[in-house]
């Protein structure tokens, strides 16, 4: 089944952009979408329409066969036939991002993310709030809650199948920051496993690695929700979570939609800031509201992991 994408010339994006409730509008369609089973068969749906109003336009009878009513046909029948095309165009997708769904053609190499998710239809109609890539400090001077440094960022890599390892690299970020001694090497510990993770896979991996080193299970929480303020309480109290990351709103991985989970180091009323295992020594900054849509690929739930070991004490400000 193919990946599918959605491009349209830059001034009909404008265009939409400025149409007062368009931007709601296109997010539900987006959420109906991502939900439908009726997307695989979208394309058909169009085709058989614009066929069918073409042979009714072409060959049928009465006033159809007039010049008139034979144009709105035709008219009728190319959008439908437009309408199929965008909604099924194959996205020219290179082999290192199907590390999850084809990990025989994924090699891992620079950037590799657990999975290409299934792009929306007109997501970038949609617009972006603020975001940019910077460092420790957020751009209205706030320095970084989780400060971790530089030479404990990670570069993620693939599992044994080659599928990501996003996952894990995210919670070593957060088991190095908080001082998690039974958890800080769990991304080696997943060199030899499969990559890909999810809540469950979490808890099992953790058990295993608590396990074969003969350690309790630190304290940790999973969360599924749409709900910020425990990101942020966990921010604020020297906590770094792993959080899920659908798309970036900065232009990475090519504003491609993708399944990956990053480190939260800073959330507050004003700025989030991630560190992403793809780009390490660098924090991408976003608005709450933009925060929001990444972290729930724009509609559903997001997934947290949060250590509950305290952290280092924070930053002093004066």
């Amino acid at each position: 089944m193919p990946l599918l994408e959605v491009k349209f010339p830059a001034e009909f994006i404008d265009a939409c952009r400025s149409i007062r409730g368009f931007g709601q509008l296109a997010e539900q369609f987006n959420r109906a979408a991502l939900e439908a089973a009726w997307w695989d068969g979208a394309r058909t749906g169009f085709f058989a329409a614009g066929l069918a109003v073409c042979v009714v336009g072409f060959f049928g009878m009465g006033n159809w066969r007039s010049s008139m009513n034979r144009n709105v046909a035709l008219g009728i029948a190319a959008l439908c036939l437009l309408c199929g095309y965008v909604l099924c165009e194959p996205a020219r997708t290179p082999a290192s991002c199907l590390c999850a769904t084809r990990p025989d053609v994924c090699s891992c190499p620079d950037v590799c993310t657990c999975q290409v998710a299934r792009p929306r239809v007109f997501e970038t109609l949609l617009p972006v709030g603020a975001a940019s890539v910077g460092s420790f400090t957020a751009p209205n001077g706030k320095e970084i809650q989780c400060h971790l440094d530089e030479k404990f960022h990670l570069k993620n890599r693939g599992g044994s199948d080659g599928a990501g390892l996003c996952v894990f690299a995210s919670l070593k970020h957060g088991s190095i920051f908080q001082h998690v001694r039974q958890t800080d090497d769990i991304f080696e510990f997943m060199f030899s496993r499969p990559g890909g993770g999810y809540p469950s896979k979490v808890d099992k991996i953790i058990s295993l690695l608590c396990e074969s080193k003969n350690v309790e299970i630190p304290d940790y929480l999973q969360v599924e929700s749409r709900d910020l303020e425990i990101l942020k309480l966990a921010c604020k109290t020297g906590r770094m979570p792993g959080v899920t990351y659908g798309f970036s709103p900065t232009g990475r991985y090519n504003g491609q939609r993708i399944a990956h989970m990053v480190s939260l180091c800073h959330a507050d009323d004003d700025w989030f800031g991630i560190l992403d295992n793809n780009y390490p020594r660098s924090i991408e900054w976003m608005d709450p509201a933009t925060f929001l849509r990444v972290y729930t690929s724009g509609g559903g739930n997001g997934w947290s992991v949060i250590f509950l070991d305290p952290g280092p004490p924070p930053v002093p400000t004066n």
